[in-house]
């Protein structure tokens, strides 16, 4: 049986018999049917009948059983999942059943296919069960009008391995992640494809040109805005509100009844004739149809019913003037687009994390389109996307700690708990949510949310949904007659709830598309809903973290702490005041006018609205000049009407209605852009950012002092970020604040995206305690299973939501683990730790001394220049120190960075002989090669190369001449066509011993100024080590020392010459990047580089042998991870704090015999004589005993 067949099969309405004949063909002998179906009994007035048909015998002995349940006609199975989910999943007891495969039939046109299985749930002991977890469903929908196409191919998988099927078999059929990576893949090219065809038509037709240039449009924004509408249209078609023709009776059909292939027959002429389908029909169809009001919603030019929508999606983007321009896009362009769409189907649902529909719907959507953004697209990865089990829990979270302080202890903590975050809770058995529905439905209905980095809208999304789920099961408990569906409650929620600011244009298109989705989803009667709300004030472009404009100050000076700068003097001016009033009421109207001429006239009113509060805000502070101002008010005019991008957003003015009614927002959720300090340098706006906020690092730490600042008093703020915050120097700042105010939950996560990044959820309430409180503090790193292990390197979405759910099941009402906030408040730099046992056993013990060595101290040594203008102190704190005694590493020796050359591949070259020296006769020929063939104009400068057709003659040539001419073509080579031709950094000297002086044999002259000798004017360098050896390593790197080079170490503005006053002088050094162990090594004689961070021992009863086998220990790596720096980088300020034990002269020689023991082993690796194996076995028993030792050092 072929995939055609399968699909055949399954586009046919539901009928038993068929069924059976398919399964029969596709599971072969892996399929038994019962002769006498099993008929089970089950009292609700829903369902008609439920048989279970058989089973799917697996070969890993797993067993899948088959039910087919029949509901009322036409009942919407979606909508009653959880009712006819629980039928089922009973039967799934990972004895006899193990998973089950459900025909849900409504004896409508099309059924639903639902594989159902469960699985692993993880205990407080870290153990594995196999029978707890709630079940999973994933589902296709089948039938006429539905695509088939996908489930066909999966089915036909499971056909192809009936030989050997296993369970993991059916989870990957069944498998909504691979949809969403093969959407997405397709979706991208046909983004691609549209602004590439943009492209060449501005090119050839002025006119289009013009109009791009006038509106500021953008080809892949316009792409993007394009396949939006189109995607849009396809939700629309399957609800049957498309293309309605007239019925026998000549009136036009009931809405429900129009065309669900309405595109793809649009596009092939069935409606009406057409040269360009985008030009003469799909414009039209959006802006004369779909965006405008129409009598009976009568859209002549196709002689059928569509609906008016409103809300700016059917809008053209940027207000380009579509109908004077003939943007001509390839047919062939929507004929691809249809191909790919009709692979998939299509479904308006947002899925929630037990229930995966494999289809595209709305949250995919959010990942596809965020995927689209152009940061995403360079990365090429992707983007960071928060799995939804994490999004939901966040979500639950917020709202519950936003009710709780709210009703002030009104109702018990674990009746809202059991409200907020049981999706099956009874409302009728709980007297206390039910005496207090009123009170909690107006909470609900009037709360106030913010994303300020909204991205593709998922948080305010799944809050919305919680909001909508939690107001609908108190309808019974209130006198509220009408507008109390979840339509209603939603388009309620859009309007008085939900706010969001992105700097990404496309982003907010995206988020929008999704709410107005959302309020499409819960209404199948168009006639009962209201055309959709404009969200332009609703969810805005802009750059949270700006609120100046060309050095005017355009809000109310959030970000400044001056009192002279608050909101309230921002209104003290009755004027502006009333001035924001006004614009509120004006937005207000704005959200729901329908008439485009109306429209238009409410956007011009609030954009000057808007700018005579810039003006009024700019005669108050007398300081800043009107005149000026006016100058650049065209600009500021077309930066609010959205012509042109906003890199500011006065919060205070744009959300003024959230500022005057409710002082603030009450709940502040997001996920913050993961830009780092390095990234932000390269921003045109660095500046203005640093002035705002008095400091400049991370964006995720301006994002969250930002939350502060918009949140009301008792505002829940809620983010989930790099989890660098709990111990960076530079965001002491970060944990300053959350510990000022009620940090209520920190959960280290497992990696929740793809990014490089380990992750953190903290959720903290706006409200400065003076007084000690506790902080749930849940590590789900600290489980221990295998399985959890696979979160950390899958990158495979489902699996983690898999592995996550039951996790975050559990923690949102079982596990507490309470910490006292005085444990991270009093600790050294306010870090917040992994609260284990060993870590409170080493804040009780070792952290308190540590910390007051550390605020005596740390002025005297946080710099070299500090170690260096503090010698006589430092000498005498050392000649104190006495056996036994606890220290800092910095205070027993100095050091620092080493040199940065500005160009290693002009001086640092790798001895002959050495593993490195292989690498770089390999890689040298493969280099030239590649400029011969890709280097414009390399062939004309060196023309020697030309007669090389093949990199294996370039390797010859390269063989034939002296490593002198070698270097001399690497280096003319670089000068024409920059430093890094070759790639930034490539070493291509080869150097030879001959070349080579011993440090011994320099005089101080030579150390300080270079070497005069022609030939030996190489010296020793230690660059790193890119395997991270421990212990002890021979560095294969020689640096050129000669005058003229180190004359350019000391003046070229692209070196570093620092810490000069530690060449030449033994020590140890470690890796920057480590994973688990830390990764330090002794250091001979030389001249170190800048990422081979060095120290050198000061103190006469430590040795550096001895503080190797420190900074090697389990211990010290653990130490740094919870208390100094928990990301893979071991900095210099970051050693200078490790905690140091004066050892006795007993243990010093224990420590000095394990490390040469150590050494003993490199050697006779580095000299072959023992296997990698055998040396890591031997290395491994040496690390076991200065664990050991290193345990009772420190009393632990």
């Amino acid at each position: 049986m072929d995939k055609v067949e399968i699909k055949e099969k399954l586009n046919q309405k539901y009928n038993r018999e068929n069924w059976k004949n398919l399964s029969k063909n596709i599971f072969k002998n892996n399929v038994e049917f019962y002769s006498n179906p099993r008929n089970i009994e089950i009292q609700n007035e829903k369902v008609l009948s439920f048989f279970e048909l058989g089973r799917i015998n697996l070969n890993d002995h797993k067993k899948v059983s088959l039910f087919e349940l029949k509901v009322t006609k036409n009942l919407n199975i979606y909508k009653n999942k959880v009712e006819l989910r629980n039928l089922v999943s009973r039967f799934i007891d990972q004895v006899t059943n193990h998973g089950v495969l459900v025909i849900y039939d409504n004896q409508g046109e099309n059924y639903r296919l639902t594989f159902s299985t469960k699985f692993s749930q993880f205990l407080d002991t870290g153990e594995l069960k196999e029978v707890e977890t709630e079940p999973k469903r994933f589902t296709y929908l089948l039938g006429e009008s539905e695509s088939c196409i996908t489930p066909a191919e999966r089915l036909y998988l499971l056909h192809s391995k009936r030989n050997n099927l296993l369970m993991d078999d059916f989870v990957e059929a069944f498998n909504v992640e691979k949809i969403s990576k093969e959407f997405f893949e397709q979706y991208k090219m046909l983004c691609f494809d549209i602004e590439n065809n943009l492209i060449s038509l501005r090119k050839k037709d002025k006119k289009i040109d013009n109009n791009f240039k006038k509106s500021n449009l953008i080809e892949i924004n316009f792409a993007k805005k394009l396949l939006g509408q189109i995607v849009f249209i396809y939700f629309l078609q399957k609800k049957g509100w498309l293309g309605i023709k007239k019925n026998s009776s000549g009136d036009y059909d009931n809405w429900g009844k129009g065309n669900k292939a309405f595109f793809k027959l649009l596009f092939e002429k069935k409606f009406v004739k057409y040269n360009n389908f985008f030009n003469d029909v799909l414009e039209p169809l959006f802006y004369e149809g779909l965006g405008s009001e129409r009598s009976g919603d009568v859209y002549t030019k196709l002689d059928c019913k569509i609906p008016f929508l409103n809300g700016g999606l059917f809008e053209p983007i940027k207000n380009y003037d579509w109908s004077q321009t003939e943007i001509t896009l390839n047919n062939e362009i929507f004929s691809k687009i249809i191909d790919v769409f009709e692979r998939f189907n299509f479904t308006v649902q947002e899925e929630d994390p037990e229930e995966k529909e494999i289809a595209v719907d709305p949250e995919m959507l959010g990942k596809v389109f965020e995927n689209l953004l152009p940061e995403n697209i360079r990365k090429k990865g992707g983007s960071f996307y928060t799995p939804r089990v994490i999004v939901s829990y966040m979500c639950e979270q917020s709202i519950l700690h936003y009710l709780l302080a709210k009703t002030k202890n009104k109702i018990p903590i674990n009746d809202l708990e059991e409200y907020v975050v049981n999706t099956k809770f009874d409302v009728s058995k709980n007297s206390n949510i039910k005496t207090n529905a009123k009170t909690l439905d107006d909470l609900l209905a009037n709360v106030k949310i913010c994303d300020p980095a909204v991205g593709s809208g998922a948080f305010p999304v799944s809050l919305m949904n919680i909001i909508i789920r939690l107001r609908l099961s108190l309808i019974s408990f209130l006198d509220r007659k009408y507008k109390n569906s979840s339509y209603y409650f939603k388009r309620d929620c859009i309007q008085n709830s939900i706010y969001g600011v992105d700097i990404d244009d496309s982003a907010i298109e995206i988020a929008k598309l999704r709410l107005w989705l959302s309020l499409v989803v819960d209404e199948d009667n168009y006639e009962k809903i209201e055309p959709l709300p404009n969200l332009d004030f609703k969810i805005v472009q802009g750059n949270s973290l700006l609120e100046t404009f060309h050095d005017f100050q355009l809000g109310s000076s959030i970000f400044k702490e001056n009192k002279e700068n608050t909101f309230e003097k921002f209104l003290g001016s009755s004027h502006t005041q009333n001035l924001l009033i006004e614009l509120s009421e004006l937005q207000d109207q704005f959200f729901k006018s329908i008439s485009h001429s109306k429209k238009k006239i409410l956007k011009d009113k609030i954009e000057q609205k808007i700018i005579l509060i810039f003006k009024e805000n700019i005669k108050v502070r007398k300081e800043y000049n009107i005149k000026k101002f006016e100058k650049f008010e065209t600009q500021i005019q077309d930066l609010i009407s959205g012509k042109l991008n906003k890199n500011f957003f006065p919060w205070q003015v744009f959300f003024s209605e959230v500022f005057l009614k409710n002082e603030g927002f009450d709940i502040i959720i997001t996920n913050p852009p993961y830009v780092n300090t390095k990234e932000i340098s390269k921003f045109n706006w660095r500046d203005d950012l640093k002035a705002n906020f008095g400091f400049l690092d991370d964006l995720y730490n301006h994002f969250a002092h930002l939350a502060f600042l918009i949140s009301r008093e008792n505002g829940i703020i809620t983010f989930i970020s790099s989890d660098t915050f709990m111990t960076l120097q530079t965001k002491q700042n970060l944990r300053s604040l959350l510990l000022k105010n009620k940090l209520i939950s920190i959960l280290p996560t497992p990696k929740a995206f793809t990014a490089m990044v380990d992750t953190c959820i903290f959720i903290v309430q706006k409200n400065i305690l003076s007084q000690d409180h506790k902080i749930n503090f849940v590590n789900l790193r600290d489980l221990k299973f295998d399985e959890f292990q696979n979160i950390k390197k899958n990158t495979d979405i489902p699996i983690w939501e898999y592995l996550l759910q039951p996790i975050f099941e559990n923690i949102k009402v079982n596990n507490k683990n309470l910490i006292s906030s005085e444990l991270f408040k009093s600790n050294l730099n306010l870090v917040i730790f992994n609260p284990s046992k060993k870590n409170l056993k080493i804040r009780e013990k070792i952290i308190p001394e540590l910390k007051k060595i550390y605020d005596k101290y740390w002025p005297a040594i946080k710099t070299s220049k500090a170690i260096s203008d503090n010698q006589k102190i430092l000498e005498a704190y050392n000649q104190k120190l006495t056996e036994n005694s606890l220290t800092m590493l910095g205070l027993v020796t100095k050091g620092g960075q080493g040199l940065a050359t500005g160009n290693n591949g002009d001086f640092v070259g790798c001895l002959e002989g050495t593993i490195e020296a292989k690498r770089v006769y390999k890689h040298r020929p493969i280099k030239i090669f590649e400029l011969i063939r890709n280097k414009k104009n390399f062939l004309k400068k060196f023309k020697e190369f030309s007669k090389f057709g093949n990199m294996n003659k370039v390797e010859k040539y390269l063989e034939s001449i002296s490593e002198e001419k070698i270097r001399n073509y690497f280096f003319k080579i670089k000068e024409e066509f920059g430093r890094d031709v070759f790639g930034q950094g490539f070493l291509y000297r080869i150097i030879r011993k001959e070349e080579i002086t011993e440090v011994k044999d320099l005089s101080e002259k030579e150390k300080n100024e270079g070497i005069n000798k022609e030939k030996k004017i190489y010296i020793k360098y230690d660059k790193g080590d890119k395997k991270g050896n421990r212990w002890y390593f021979e560095t294969p790197y020689y640096l050129k020392w000669d005058k003229r080079s180190v004359l350019h170490y000391q003046t070229d503005e692209r070196a570093r010459w620092q810490g000069y006053d530690f060449f030449f002088k033994a020590g140890f050094c470690w890796s920057d990047v480590h994973t688990v162990y830390l990764k330090c090594r002794l250091k001979e004689k030389g001249v170190n580089d800048v990422s081979s961070m060095s120290l050198i021992n000061i103190n006469k009863k430590i040795d550096d042998k001895y503080i190797v086998g420190l900074i090697n220990s389990k211990f010290i790596a653990e130490f740094q991870e919870n208390f100094l720096n928990n990301t893979s980088h071991l900095q210099m300020n970051d050693a200078r704090k490790l905690p140091v034990i004066v050892p006795s002269k007993k243990k010093l020689q224990e420590f000095i015999d394990l490390f040469d023991e150590a050494k003993k082993i490199k050697l006779a690796y580095f000299k072959n004589k023992i296997s990698e194996e055998e040396q890591e076995k031997k290395l491994g028993k040496i690390q076991a005993k200065v664990d050991l030792e290193v345990e009772k050092l420190y009393n632990l």
